[in-house]
């Protein structure tokens, strides 16, 4: 089995293919959060069983 999290060559690709809008990560947003609002993104972010990825918004 071969694992892709952060290697040089697919991480490359990766910024690639979301800077051109081939790839949508939307789906994978769980919420955005204002930076007012850290220590609830923080929370929801390490609630597994409701988020996936979390963003705060600056």
């Amino acid at each position: 089995m071969k694992g892709t999290f952060r290697f040089h060559e697919e991480f490359g690709v990766a910024v690639d293919l979301i800077n051109s809008r081939r790839v949508d990560l939307k789906p994978l947003l769980s919420g955005i959060y204002p930076l007012t609002e850290a220590v609830q993104a923080f929370e929801a972010a390490g609630d597994r069983s409701k988020s996936m990825k979390v963003q705060l918004a600056f």
